[in-house]
């Protein structure tokens, strides 16, 4: 239930955004670099992303994640770092 609530509300640009601005640091600055060089904006990045987990991922991929970020306090950052890095 938490990634597909992930999915759903990290697919949005401004969702996204807010949860990389949360992050903040070397990974928010990192990630808008990558962003940057994709000619894209860090929110658009991580929404394409986290889209394109939503349609390759496996159930067993889904229950991995899940396993990960389960008890996290910021969930959906750790789903943003994991979607991009793995």
């Amino acid at each position: 239930m938490i990634v597909h609530e992930i999915v759903r509300t990290c697919s949005n640009i401004h969702v996204a955004d807010a949860a990389l601005a949360s992050i903040g640091g070397d990974f928010a600055a990192q990630f808008a670099a990558e962003a940057r060089r994709r000619n894209m904006s860090a929110g658009m990045l991580a929404a394409e992303l986290v889209k394109e987990f939503s349609n390759r991922a496996a159930d067993e991929e889904r229950d991995l994640m899940h396993t990960h970020i389960f008890g996290a306090s910021r969930f959906s950052c750790f789903a943003i770092h994991y979607f991009w890095r793995g």
